[in-house]
């Protein structure tokens, strides 16, 4: 004899499916209609019909956020098993639900992000998620205890999306760099020592966020080799020089440097040609860096809170920039030519603490 669902997870796989249901419809397929009942003559109006629910393992999309679930069971996903995108976001998840995941191989998109997770066991439910194509673990406690990361998650070969952020991770498994197409990678607030080397081997990187790893402190010269790569978010890492590698990423079109110990560029940062976006706010600047001059596709550049005095007189050259930060620098003076600037569409000159700037 079969058992009776429970009324609350009954109550989860109807709401599911009607939102699954509505996100499926198109605006330009509409529900059909039932047949009216009229219902007896002189008689009350009929209650609205029930709305019919697809069978469960129909569903392609599950959201489950904000639960307060500690736990995924098995049958879950047994019933589920088309489920193409799984959220089970801010949840109360302290383990991986490896059973329920382990029959949910069609699965292209897991949320797993604020949960209570400080590991994820062998990594042998994650493997099994072939189809895997984006993944967040983000806000988690994944480092608390080691191993922070299996090495088996390298075994998600269609991953194109990781986030890893807002975790306790001190070094990423030594298989990461298999993950061929992988094009996202979050990897910032973790309390990683050094750049991890495997990230080098990432061919197919186009965004990269390694904010807030404080101890950071260098990147390596084989950085030149993600030449894909178009997003790089370094704020915060600890860095007081950048290497010439850096400067060989010719796809770069945003650059976040903010909160680091930089006096000076390399001198082949001029380099960067299709550099559209550039932070450098928060650094040791004490000159402005000439190479900048150089990137005529810039349109936006912050300089505040460093130690400038002088700003160059050619920085018209500059003429697709729309906005310019220079707060909290030592600068009283701005050159005639910035008037030249058409397309200056915001900037930030100067500090509350120090009389209004003056052009030269």
């Amino acid at each position: 004899m079969a058992q009776t669902e429970p009324p609350k997870a009954a109550r989860l796989w109807r709401d599911a499916a009607l939102r699954a249901r509505k996100l499926r419809g198109g605006p330009g397929e509409p529900e059909p209609e039932p047949e009216p009942d009229e219902g007896p003559p002189g008689g009350p109006p009929p209650p609205p019909p029930a709305a019919r629910c697809p069978p469960l393992g129909e569903l392609e999309a599950l959201n489950l956020s904000g639960r307060g679930l500690e736990e995924l069971p098995e049958e879950v996903g047994a019933a589920l098993s088309g489920l193409r995108v799984l959220s089970l976001r801010r949840n109360r998840l302290c383990r991986l639900p490896a059973a329920a995941l382990r029959h949910l191989d069609r699965l292209a998109e897991l949320d797993l992000s604020h949960n209570r997770l400080r590991g994820l066991g062998d990594g042998r439910a994650l493997a099994g998620l072939r189809g895997l194509r984006k993944l967040s673990l983000s806000h988690n406690e994944l480092g608390a205890e080691s191993p922070g990361l299996p090495p088996r998650l390298a075994e998600l070969a269609s991953l194109e999306e990781l986030d890893l952020s807002f975790n306790r991770l001190r070094h990423l498994p030594e298989g990461l760099g298999c993950l061929r197409h992988l094009r996202t990678l979050d990897i910032d607030h973790n309390l990683l020592p050094c750049f991890p080397t495997p990230l080098l081997e990432l061919a197919a990187l186009e965004e990269l966020d390694c904010s807030g790893n404080r101890h950071l402190g260098a990147l390596p010269e084989g950085i030149a080799a993600l030449r894909r790569l178009k997003i790089l978010w370094l704020s915060g890492t600890g860095l007081a020089a950048l290497p010439e590698g850096l400067c060989q990423l010719g796809a770069l079109e945003s650059l976040m440097l903010d909160g680091n110990q930089l006096r000076t560029l390399p001198a082949g940062f001029s380099g960067l040609q299709r550099l559209k976006m550039l932070n450098l706010s928060s650094n040791l600047l004490g000159e402005f860096p000439a190479a900048i001059l150089a990137l005529p596709g810039l349109e936006e550049l912050y300089l505040s809170r460093n130690q400038l005095a002088v700003l160059p007189p050619h920085l018209c050259q500059l003429r697709q920039l729309r906005t310019l930060w220079l707060d909290n620098n030592r600068i009283r003076y701005l050159p005639d030519s910035i008037v030249l600037l058409h397309n200056l569409e915001e900037s930030k000159t100067t500090p509350s603490s120090s009389p209004p700037m003056r052009s030269a």
